[in-house]
């Protein structure tokens, strides 16, 4: 799993920089999902793009969406992901992607 220095350190600069979006690609996620079954969600949907190595899923940020921290297993992974859905990348690895739930009325 990612660990706790340099997680802290990506809270950090998220909360200081705004997260760069590229275009408007992001996973939209079913509401109803656990946290265990979002996590089952993500690795079947990055699975094609490489090997993931972690998932950590923050909190909701507002009612219709969150961010999860991923590790893939190489760089070019990450890139691919990030490319495709509209993630940020970090390090050589890392990368934190939008997951969004429909609002419901």
């Amino acid at each position: 799993m990612l660990a706790n220095g340099p997680f802290r350190l990506l809270l950090r600069l998220l909360r200081l920089t705004k997260i760069h979006k590229r275009g408007e690609n992001v996973l939209r996620i079913d509401a109803s999902l656990t946290d265990e079954q979002l996590e089952q969600f993500l690795r079947r949907q990055l699975g094609p793009f490489g090997s993931v190595k972690a998932i950590r899923l923050m909190p909701y940020v507002a009612d219709d969406h969150r961010l999860a921290i991923i590790e893939m297993r190489t760089q070019r992974q990450t890139l691919k992901v990030a490319s495709a859905f509209g993630g940020t990348h970090f390090g050589l690895t890392g990368l934190v992607l939008r997951l969004v739930r429909p609002i419901t009325h």
